[in-house]
């Protein structure tokens, strides 16, 4: 071999590690962005969504007009994916416009809500890209897991020790609940819910050992167990837990850190869990109210099958056709089911859009070789986990919990492999 050729291939191997630490750089950002989303009311506010949507932007736009054979390199394979996930607020482009007048009833909060989803899908990419190299994803997840411990026992200390305080002003309703720095219990819970998940998977991997990351992480795993409790959101802890029970079923955790994590659950149920308890038998009331709301937008939705309303107009729509003998007393601007929204909004074609993605990021994560690999059993779990929740509320609609949730989607989808390449992979001696 010429010696031209051996220092080709160094300044080849010292420009890709330069572009590896690109990644890691990356990879902090968008971890500080997932950790600080939930502080301005957990970013449920129309001017974060044009701050966050120009940020990306330019982050985007500073990483892709980058030169070198890794750029891009993260997103192949999920081009469909990310194709599909667009269809959605291309279509609410289409909805401000109209040969006569628009088809949205609120072109300013359509247009509005096209660039918090343009976001959110650029916010993917750009994670795809920082978890294609190896091994990153995984280091942060437990970084990524303590800044949700540090949510949770924010929570727990304005409620128990600041007067039920709040940081977005005065607090108003949920009084008596945990909110930490979100508006909600159900969406607060479901933030936690998926630090629950994470630790439950880092929690298994450290189990039989002896070292002091297993304590850190059970500690994590009790303050977050206990804020999710002081939500007393009945949907809320139960579908955390049954998603904790189901990562810890994918990592093969051990019995015994299985039985120390249902009596730790049953200690915070006991010492925290009466308020929950009430509103678990509380609950026909509530059935009511949701049965008229559902009701209402299924009207909605046979009015307008293809069109929709207009993305982000549907509490507009709703107010025009409700069924005020019902629920009058309610001021209700979403309908409590991600699903029916959506579909009220967008139409039945574009308003499964978002769910279709969602459905092939997670056949890709079941078909890969998922057994005791951390990444994707997270992802497998803060998947189902969102999708149930969806059924009844929208809490994942509230962009701090989305980001959240697709930040471990994205690890999960960076190492998700089908089993044939697993087992390629493992043969050439590579990471997996």
């Amino acid at each position: 071999m010429a010696i031209s050729d051996l220092a080709i291939t160094g300044s080849t191997q010292g420009a890709m590690a330069v572009r590896r630490d690109g990644r890691v750089i990356l990879a902090w950002i968008l971890l500080l962005l997932v950790l600080t989303a939930p502080l301005p009311a957990g970013s449920n506010r129309p001017v974060i969504w044009l701050m966050l949507g120009g940020g990306l932007g330019l982050l985007g736009v500073i990483w892709f007009s980058r030169r070198g054979v890794l750029i891009g390199s993260g997103l192949r394979g999920w081009f469909g994916v990310i194709a599909i996930a667009m269809a959605q607020p291309l279509w609410g482009v289409a909805q401000t416009l109209g040969l006569s007048q628009p088809v949205s009833i609120d072109p300013g909060a359509t247009l509005l809500a096209v660039v918090r989803m343009t976001a959110n899908v650029g916010f993917f990419m750009l994670a795809l890209e920082a978890f294609s190299r190896p091994g990153l994803g995984r280091r942060m997840m437990p970084p990524l897991f303590f800044g949700v411990c540090a949510h949770a026992l924010w929570g727990l200390v304005a409620l128990r020790y600041l007067g039920d305080a709040a940081l977005w002003g005065e607090k108003l309703a949920y009084l008596g609940d945990a909110t930490g720095a979100f508006v909600g219990r159900n969406a607060y819970a479901a933030y936690l819910g998926m630090g629950l998940v994470l630790g439950t998977v880092l929690l298994a991997e450290v189990w039989r050992g002896k070292g002091l990351a297993r304590l850190g992480y059970l500690l994590g795993m009790v303050v977050i167990m206990a804020a999710l409790i002081s939500t007393h959101s009945r949907l809320g802890v139960g579908l955390s837990m049954a998603a904790a029970a189901l990562a810890a079923l994918l990592m093969g955790a051990p019995r015994s850190m299985v039985g120390v994590l249902a009596v730790l659950a049953l200690l915070g149920l006991t010492a925290f869990g009466a308020p929950l308890l009430e509103r678990g038998f509380a609950w026909r009331g509530d059935i009511a109210v949701r049965w008229g709301l559902y009701a209402d937008t299924l009207r909605l939705i046979a009015e307008r099958p293809l069109s929709g309303f207009g993305l982000d107009g549907f509490a507009q729509a709703h107010e025009m056709t409700r069924s005020r003998a019902q629920y009058d007393a309610f001021v209700l601007t979403d309908a409590h089911s991600s699903y029916l929204e959506s579909w009220a909004e967008a139409g039945l074609l574009f308003g499964t859009m978002p769910f279709l993605a969602g459905i092939l990021v997670f056949s890709r994560l079941l078909r890969s070789s998922f057994r005791n690999r951390a990444t994707v059993v997270a992802a497998i779990s803060a998947i189902s986990l969102a999708a149930l929740h969806s059924l009844f509320d929208f809490a994942y609609e509230i962009e701090a919990n989305l980001l959240l949730l697709l930040f471990i989607g994205a690890i999960g989808a960076s190492d998700a492999c089908p089993r044939d390449d697993a087992r390629h992979r493992i043969s050439r001696g590579t990471h997996v």
